[in-house]
């Protein structure tokens, strides 16, 4: 064996042999001052959901709601927490939308993540150019209670006409589809 590899093996085992004598030091230690060692262990459950549906119309009124996806589920241990996260496709159209320039707004969407009725996330997004079609997602971590839940996403939108006011003429579409929801929860038993 080279000499090199020798002094390297020596000094590995020497720090296991320290490691050795120093736990065995503190385990006497700690038994000689009455002390018992003990290892407390907690359970973390985790359970996974998902929600999956084809196409929703979004109204484009600017004020009616849609429930895009929703999904119960159950918390039966201390320290909750959910991981969310909704992925969609979007398509926004309209039949005529003129020409607005480059700063107008002539498309909106609003979608409000909900843990029991309560905004815990929203995507708000406006566009000056259409036709749209992308991908839009969230994700977010919240903390949970013990009980039964709902998760919805719930959106509403709106299309305006490229006249004065951008008053809105609903001569538009706006489709979330082929998206869903996942949730993971976690907790303690």
């Amino acid at each position: 064996m080279r000499r090199e590899t020798l002094v390297a093996s020596a000094a590995a085992l020497l720090l296991v042999v320290l490691f050795l004598v120093a736990g065995v030091r503190g385990a006497s230690l700690s038994q000689a001052r009455g002390a018992t060692p003990t290892l407390h262990v907690q359970t973390l459950n985790a359970l996974g959901y998902n929600g999956v549906f084809v196409q929703q119309n979004v109204p484009i009124d600017g004020k009616s709601v849609v429930t895009i996806a929703g999904l119960p589920f159950t918390v039966s241990g201390s320290n909750g927490q959910i991981q969310v996260t909704t992925m969609n496709d979007l398509e926004i159209e309209a039949a005529s939308y003129g020409n607005v320039g480059s700063t107008a707004n002539i498309a909106q969407l609003v979608c409000e993540l909900k843990l029991d009725g309560n905004d815990i996330d929203a995507f708000v997004r406006s566009w000056h150019t259409l036709p749209i079609d992308r991908m839009v997602a969230m994700t977010i971590t919240a903390p949970v209670g013990i009980g039964n839940h709902g998760l919805g996403l719930q959106c509403s939108g709106w299309i305006a006409a490229a006249y004065a006011g951008n008053t809105p003429n609903g001569n538009g579409n706006i489709q979330m589809s082929m998206g869903g929801m996942t949730a993971i929860v976690t907790f303690v038993a």
